[in-house]
């Protein structure tokens, strides 16, 4: 049956002999297809009852195990392909190891049940198999996987449309940035720096994203710190916790007491609760794979950077919608849960109206106007841009036409983005230099600025009539 692939195989000239070792897997698998073939023939089992033990069958990768259709006896031209073009290599290494395992199924005994609960055994063995190995598969790559889905978050909410997103990667998981012994936070560190320290603000960094829980108080104050130290704003996350009660038992918890405080660095760091569904579990996960919701924020702040304006906090039903994401992983109420999320200085995310909104705009700081994070990014704004322009001013004769040019342009800068629909609802500006700054080189440039506010709760106070006598009772709703 296999005679003519044997000789053809066997009779090619060798043009060198690296081509001839690097032909030989092939050859081999031709060859040992035809002796399995031939010892089926010798069996006396027909090709017609083989052939629907081995259907064509497409594979998980995508590729498509040919049938043994191909070595059909009748379709000489199709046989002879298969069995000598080079294409068919793969293809006839699969189709070796499958000829042998039924080889090997139907040499073992001549009793037809005991075939096939051979068969059947071995099948589920090796699906059980296959099970565990996805299974360990899924859980080993579900970090990678994870952080890929977090960066297609923030371009979906960034750019939807696919224009250019101005931003930088690096490439370090949280377990190095935290690590003591690790080099990868002041790499880091040294990256953001540098344009902040350039006499031209231009290619500073506004915004720095870490998706995930940074594992305690310390580590999350020490990237508030490098925030500070560059006008930068931090947005990271709490752990994927499971349920509302068990994120209220943490945040209550000794583990993140003192997350808020007082001190000028809580400004610059926001942190996320309640993670959002990054896709559905197969059958070979447990669970669904959940995503940090930080990213998803990100994205929607730089898009609102570019469009109604950073003084607009990406937050509540309008402004802090998203489409890229359809569920939370646990509910959270107006009532209770929402309030104690934002009491406590965090983030939460919820599903209302069926989508996925982020409900507080709340910085770690607990004072007046630097606890939204809006309000804090405005004013680091403005004063990059006036610094940017100082820088220029440098070493020229401090005289009061100096002082009043320089007063008009930042002037000019701040009343341009000042009013409805601008970064600031109002500003105040002065531009000072007595005799003594003068001996020092030295103007004073004082901004006081009025942010616009957010409102986070109305108070609806309803009287209503009693009786026909005229007593009225006064209800409270908040």
């Amino acid at each position: 049956m296999a005679e003519e692939e044997k000789q053809q195989s066997g009779n090619k000239p060798e043009a060198a002999m690296g081509s001839a070792q690097e032909s030989r897997p092939a050859v081999e698998a031709t060859q040992r297809i035809s002796e399995i073939v031939g010892e089926f023939e010798k069996a006396k089992l027909p090709y017609q009852k083989l052939e629907p033990l081995m259907p064509q069958v497409k594979m998980t990768s995508g590729e498509t195990m040919m049938s043994l259709s191909v070595l059909n006896p009748a379709k000489k031209e199709e046989r002879h392909k298969f069995l000598t073009r080079p294409q068919f290599d793969v293809a006839r290494k699969v189709m070796l190891r499958r000829l042998k395992q039924w080889h090997k199924l139907l040499s073992s005994s001549d009793d037809v049940e005991e075939l096939r609960n051979t068969a059947s055994l071995e099948a589920q063995a090796l699906e059980e198999n296959i099970n565990a190995n996805m299974t360990s598969i899924y859980e080993q790559i579900k970090p990678l996987e994870t952080s890929y889905r977090s960066i297609q978050q923030f371009f979906a909410n960034s750019s939807p449309s696919g224009d250019p997103v101005n931003s930088f990667f690096s490439n370090i998981g949280i377990s190095e940035l935290i690590d003591p012994d690790s080099d990868k936070f002041e790499e880091l560190a040294d990256y953001i720096k540098k344009p902040f320290r350039a006499f031209s603000l231009k290619e500073c960094f506004s915004l720095m994203v870490v998706p995930g829980f940074l594992e305690d108080i310390p580590n999350i104050d020490r990237l508030a710190k490098l925030g500070e130290e560059n006008k930068v704003h931090i947005i990271t996350d709490l752990p994927n916790f499971e349920s509302f009660k068990e994120a209220q038992e943490q945040l209550n918890g000794p583990g993140l007491e003192g997350l808020a405080g007082s001190t000028p660095e809580k400004a610059h760091v926001s942190v996320l609760v309640n993670w959002v569904l990054g896709r559905q579990k197969n059958r070979y996960e447990h669970e669904d794979l959940w995503l940090p919701p930080s990213s998803v924020l990100a994205g929607l702040i730089y898009k609102q950077d570019e469009g109604v304006g950073m003084q607009q906090p990406c937050a509540g039903y309008q402004y802090g919608a998203t489409d890229s994401v359809k569920a939370v992983r646990f509910e959270v109420d107006r009532a209770v849960g929402a309030k104690e999320f934002l009491l406590k200085g965090v983030i939460p995310t919820v599903l209302w109206d069926s989508k996925v909104r982020f409900l507080g705009d709340c910085s770690l700081y607990k004072g007046e106007s630097y606890d939204v994070y809006a309000t804090k990014r405005t004013a680091d704004y403005i004063s990059k841009n006036v610094c940017h322009y100082l820088n220029k001013q440098t070493f020229k004769l401090i005289d009061n036409t100096l002082l009043d040019r320089v007063k008009k342009d930042i002037y000019d800068f701040l009343r341009a983005n000042t009013g409805k629909g601008k970064l600031i609802s109002d500003f105040k500006l002065e531009v000072t230099s007595t005799p003594e700054q003068r001996a020092k080189h030295i103007i004073d440039v004082k901004l006081n600025i009025t942010p616009f506010t957010s409102v986070r709760q109305f108070d609806v106070y309803l009287t209503a009539k009693q009786s026909d006598e005229g007593d009225f009772t006064d209800v409270e709703m908040k």
